[in-house]
């Protein structure tokens, strides 16, 4: 009798394994991650993070000295950020579809002497400084 529960189950198992593609173009694609990392001096006080997509504020994040932001980005959408530090602040992209595509990883890397792009992590060049009022 237990052969006939099983039989069924086998079935159903083997049906679905021969109508399912398994080709490799058909693996799930993992989102882009993005980093902002703080390498600020130690004492320094937080930097106030913020990205909006379609005008809608997703991140809101006070970033300590030493510390490393991430998110997963929709890869479609624009991620527009700004950071406030004391009097100093700055606007980007913290992700672009057009300038990101087939990146896993973007970093952003933020200090004194302003900010900081690499898609690997270890060649970084600046982008942008901090404007004042």
């Amino acid at each position: 009798m237990a052969a006939t529960l099983h039989y069924p189950l086998l079935l159903t198992l083997f049906f679905y394994l021969s109508t399912t593609s398994f080709a490799e173009d058909s693996a799930v694609v993992a989102r882009p991650v993005v980093h902002i990392i703080s390498a600020m001096d130690k004492n320094t006080a937080p930097i106030k993070l913020r990205c909006k997509v379609n005008g809608a504020v997703k991140i809101l994040h006070a970033l300590n000295a030493g510390e490393d932001y991430q998110w997963s980005a929709a890869e479609n959408d624009v991620y527009y950020c700004d950071v406030i530090w004391g009097s100093s602040f700055a606007a980007w992209h913290g992700f672009e579809p057009k300038r990101d595509e087939g990146h896993e990883t973007i970093f952003w890397k933020v200090n004194e002497d302003g900010f900081f792009f690499s898609w690997d992590g270890s060649r970084w060049e600046k982008k942008f400084t901090w404007e004042t009022d």
